[in-house]
């Protein structure tokens, strides 16, 4: 059967044709290879590759190694002459397509020997087989080629038709967008067909990115069908041809992913590589392995599924891209070769990184964050770039090697040594050793630690170091993103907005200041679903804590030049203060001696389970009561199917609880019209939600904004919040403000800023909302109302006032007549929730606006900690008023867990409370009566009360005993707001220094706290990374405590100023 045939039939029957790389210089061994192809347990067709003088056309000296025995780097077909090579063939059992592989740009020798020897398949092309290989004219080439494709030119469907692939899809290998690929195997079929020969197929190398190689598959395959119509074809992919990964497992990742990306992309044939391909010439045995796995990973692909949104996307623009290039190339002239020799010297065709002196070289490819190949400069072609670092920036050398190394890298990172280390040694110092400890090894510790990396770079430390980090669940992730957690239970920042390293990635292995932020890392990942997490997904946080414990690994091992390290898993009972330093007892009862520092990073409390003691009968009733904690802690396999289970609170920890007692127990959404539907699994409770407001917290817009946006803000400045202050001091002696009078009008004048520019934006575009920007923050006075003027000149008047009140408790003292009347308001203002949502946080006015309530949250605390506002101030307008409606507003879950919750209220799953809802204990012990005073005529019995609240961290009733020893034995109390007996919160530190106080107001030498236990003194501590491209506040902290932690001389505010100007510089 010809070459072209079998292919053609595997595909019919739906299996993939696999082929290896493979040549060798003598007759049995190219024969014994191509038996062992033809024996392997695949649909698979032989090769053989030519050596490099038959390529340059030196038959010569390919005779001369021949006779001598010298080695050569593969079969020299012409020197071995039509004849041997036709005896060969003939010999093999079965009848095994083969073909020809050479790498020549001027091959008319070798096309004669092929039509004598029976050979009906081979490849290259006049552009492919030129530029990337030699210094042959690109005039010249195309000349030879044109006599070749003569030599073998036959009537379509003629049984003397020799098969021709274009080599265009595989440019260099590497770092040429798919647009640029597709084009030229577009334009050398053409050639191919304007020259006689009509059998072809088309090539395709896997590049950087899963969706966008689909896409570009997809382009070609739409492409080959508009212009190539005349012809039979087929399209081949080749696993990738740039660096390929060093490790077994990640060379067997990259190649099984080609495989899937054949899949999907509806590739016919698939050229594999082989695990060894990274280090040296792959044996027969290492070839067969390949084309073996390559065949059983797709016998298991049917079935699989890709995200197909981007997919979409994606093709689109490829596609037009692509046929920008085709129609420069065809609107030059008749004749197609001269009009390819005339596109690549007037530059509109132009191969990025090629040196070939007839290649413009004025384009540049990159890869972007997500991974993608884009094009940085684009030169004279007819088409667009997206520069990586700005219009006119050139990529840097280090860039460039980065690029060379990222699927290297990507696929390699995930099979590395990553060991739990329990102890490390550096190298020992004279003198006495320093201790630190740090306990809990969550995110804030995590990036301590790489902070103390960078810190001992910069200082080496002059005596001998130990650092032990302790932990009572998983160190590298702690206890609430550690990694056995459900996999229903996901994040709530976008994927490309976290970040555990500093600095961004650079070429080179990672390290303290400079790695993979989250999205990064999980494109490296060996999993497929999670690896095609776009920028702008939610990852589970079991995932976090696969990464924390990523950066964990690689901070221990940059910590080994300076320090021993120790890792212990253990939970820290109680901490003493001795002449020789701190001491720490651990659960199982020994005794950590002479710790001169320590860090405590323990993260969210763990939460005890407290009974209720308004019930008739309280333990009956408290043993079905579940505290607020991480929905992973709570005991909810204990709430049976059919039970019903109240649940107080629908902020972020209601929908996790929803996830756990609905998908977690078997249920699924499916999509139905625009929204989805619930099918229960008949394991569910009924799920009854209640909370004040009668409002689930609203959903997170889609993120339209860029990597690395940084929202300025124009009204709500550290500037404005100084000059208040300054203002509040001449008028009364203190600078502490009054938060409505002072903050919270600069907070609405800069939410409304965005709100009327992006409404205006909609209406009547980019211009008009500039005019009115610059307009607005000329005329408004800060601390008054948007100017009535302003929104009528612009049209704007008609729009609803953005009262954040209003927003965030809709229902105000409404009273409803009965509950579906009330269901009916809540259902329709979910639904108009998503619908903003789904426009997005650039072009929904309201999202756009409540996005500004993140974008400042740095400068909310700053503003609002320690003094900075009045007590009376501070506890009735911002903690019981403002921050509860800003959590409600902005800090949402993703809008499909609102779409979710719009399906589960449809299929009778979850029934929520009216206004005020009330829950209490029965008087006879028997569960909970649950109903809302504003909703008549309607109530609940539960079996279970689940509280999905997170509490605000109380230091007097956490359940560590660590922190009930402090307490106890007076080392430490908690914060208690200035002139207030009652409000105790966290820990009582300095806000500079992050070292704990005494009851005697003095700071305790080298006892420092982070993060969680902490609030009060700060607010909003329970962030969880940083964010990439920003020296946020989490970074800030950090730095601090490092330092501290130390004994460096430095004050906290020098240190981060410092730290600021080297962080502004790098980038």
């Amino acid at each position: 059967m010809k070459f072209s045939q079998f292919v053609k039939a595997a595909s019919e029957a739906g299996r993939l044709v696999v082929q290896p790389r493979m040549g060798f210089a003598d007759v049995q061994s190219m024969r014994g290879g191509l038996e062992a192809v033809s024996q392997c347990l695949a649909v698979a067709v032989g090769t053989i590759t030519l050596d490099s003088y038959t390529r340059v056309g030196d038959h010569a000296s390919a005779r001369d190694a021949l006779q001598s025995g010298q080695h050569l780097n593969g079969y020299p077909i012409v020197a071995h002459g039509a004849a041997v090579t036709r005896t060969m063939l003939g010999t093999l059992p079965g009848a095994l397509p083969i073909q020809v592989r050479h790498g020549s740009a001027k091959p008319q020798d070798i096309f004669k020997v092929l039509r004598q020897c029976g050979v009906d398949a081979t490849e290259g092309g006049p552009i492919s087989y030129c530029l990337p290989y030699g210094r042959t004219p690109l005039r010249g080439a195309i000349e030879a080629w044109a006599q070749s494709c003569r030599i073998i030119a036959a009537p379509k469907d003629s049984p003397d038709s020799i098969h021709l692939e274009s080599f265009g899809g595989c440019m260099l290998g590497q770092l040429c967008p798919p647009s640029l690929l597709i084009a030229i195997s577009i334009i050398e079929g053409l050639f191919f067909i304007e020259h006689g020969v009509f059998d072809l197929s088309l090539s395709y190398a896997q590049q950087t990115h899963l969706q966008q190689d689909v896409a570009a598959l997809n382009a070609l395959r739409r492409l080959a069908g508009e212009f190539l119509g005349q012809a039979n074809w087929h399209v081949v992919l080749y696993t990738y041809m740039g660096v390929f990964p060093r490790t077994h497992d990640g060379a067997q990742d990259l190649l099984a992913q080609s495989v899937n990306l054949a899949f999907h992309g509806h590739a016919e044939r698939l050229i594999v590589k082989t695990t060894a391909e990274a280090h040296r010439i792959p044996t027969v045995a290492e070839n067969i392995e390949a084309l073996q796995f390559a065949s059983q990973t797709w016998s298991r692909l049917p079935g699989s599924t890709l995200a197909t949104d981007l997919v979409a996307d994606l093709e689109g623009e490829i596609y037009d891209e692509a046929l920008s290039m085709i129609h420069a190339v065809l609107n030059i002239g008749s004749d197609l070769g001269n009009c390819i020799a005339s596109a690549f010297d007037k530059g509109y065709l132009d191969v990025p990184f090629c040196l070939h002196a007839d290649n413009r070289g004025h384009s540049r490819s990159y890869i972007s964050q997500e991974g993608l190949l884009r094009w940085h400069a684009t030169g004279k072609m007819p088409i667009k770039a997206q520069p990586a670092l700005g219009e006119g920036k050139k990529l840097n050398p280090y860039e460039f090697l980065s690029m060379l190394s990222f699927v290297e890298a990507r696929f390699d990172q995930p099979h590395l040594p990553n060991e739990t280390l329990d102890v490390i040694a550096g190298d020992a110092k004279p003198g006495r050793t320093r201790q630190i400890a740090i306990i809990g090894c969550g995110p804030r510790s995590i990036a301590v630690l790489e902070r103390l990396v960078l810190e001992l770079e910069a200082n080496p430390p002059r005596y001998p170091l130990k650092i032990t980090v302790i932990d009572a669940v998983e160190p590298g992730a702690g206890r609430v993103w550690r990694t056995d957690q459900s996999p229903h239970l996901l994040m709530n920042t976008i994927t490309s907005q976290i970040t555990l390293y500093s600095g961004a990635l650079q070429s080179g292995a990672w390290r303290a200041g400079a790695g993979p932020n989250f999205h990064q890392w999980l494109q490296l990942h060996s999993d497929p679903q999670f690896s095609r997490l776009g920028a702008n997904d939610y990852a589970p946080r079991q995932l976090y804590g696969q990464y924390l414990r990523s950066c964990f690994s690689v901070f221990v091992a940059n910590l080994q030049a300076h320090a021993n390290v120790s890792v212990l898993k253990s939970e820290v009972t109680a901490l003493t203060q001795e002449p020789a330093g701190f001491r720490l007892q651990l659960r199982e009862g020994q005794w950590l001696e002479s710790i001169d520092t320590v860090i405590l990073a323990t993260g969210h409390a763990r939460v005890p389970q407290p009974t209720l003691a308004n019930s008739a009968d309280a333990e009956q009733a408290a043993s079905r009561y579940i505290a607020g904690d991480s929905a992973a802690d709570m005991p909810l396999e204990q709430i049976a199917a059919g039970q019903t289970a109240a649940v107080i609170g629908m902020g972020l920890g209601f929908y996790d609880l929803v996830s756990e007692l609905t998908v977690g127990r078997g249920g699924r959404f499916v999509s139905e019209g625009a929204g989805l539907r619930y099918v229960k699994s008949g394991l569910e409770p009924l799920i009854i939600a209640g909370t004040r407001s009668g409002m689930p917290i609203l959903a997170r817009a889609i993120n339209q904004k860029p990597p690395g946006a940084i929202y300025q803000a124009t009204f709500a400045t550290a500037r404005a919040i100084e000059r208040a202050r300054v203002l509040n001091e001449q008028a009364t002696g203190s600078r502490s403000l009054d938060f409505n009078a002072a903050v919270r009008p600069l907070l609405q004048a800069e939410m409304e800023h965005v709100y009327y520019a992006t409404a205006l934006r909609n209406r009547e575009g980019e211009a008009t909302a500039q005019r009115f920007i610059l307009e607005h923050a000329r005329d408004r006075q800060p601390l008054a109302p948007m100017p009535g003027l302003l929104l009528q000149r612009y049209g704007l008047a008609d729009l609803p006032l953005l009262e954040l009140n209003r927003l965030a408790r809709p229902f105000g003292e409404r009273i409803f007549d009965d509950q579906q009347s009330y269901s009916i308001e809540l259902t329709s203002r979910l639904q108009a929730d998503v619908a903003q949502a789904l426009l997005g946080n650039l072009g929904s006015p309201v999202k756009a606006a409540l996005d500004v309530l993140r974008d400042v949250r740095d400068t909310i605390r700053q503003t609002v900690e320690g003094d900075g506002l009045t007590q009376a101030s501070r506890n009735a307008d911002f903690f019981a008023d403002f921050a509860p409606a800003c959590a409600l507003l902005s800090a949402g879950p993703p809008v499909f867990r609102t779409q979710q919750l719009l399906a589960l209220l449809e299929a009778g799953v979850v029934n929520i409370v009216g206004p005020q809802a009330r829950f209490t204990p029965r008087d006879d012990g028997a569960g909970y009566h649950v109903d809302s005073p504003r909703v008549a005529g309607y109530a609940w019995h539960a079996d279970w009360l689940i509280d999905s609240r997170i509490r605000t961290p109380l230091l007097e009733t956490d359940g560590a005993p660590l922190y009930a020893q402090l307490l106890r034995e007076g080392h430490t109390q908690p914060y208690r707001y200035p002139a207030s007996e009652s409000a105790n919160e966290g820990l009582h530190t300095d806000r500079k220094t992050f070292a704990l106080f005494n009851p005697a107001g003095a700071a305790i030498p080298g006892l420092f706290a982070i993060g969680i236990p902490t609030e009060g003194v700060r607010w909003f501590t329970q962030v969880g990374s940083a964010t990439p491209g920003v020296l946020s506040r989490f970074t800030q902290d950090a730095i601090t405590v490092a330092q501290s932690a130390l004994g460096f001389a430095l004050a906290a505010r020098q240190a981060v100023s410092e730290h600021t100007s080297r962080f502004e510089e790098s980038l």
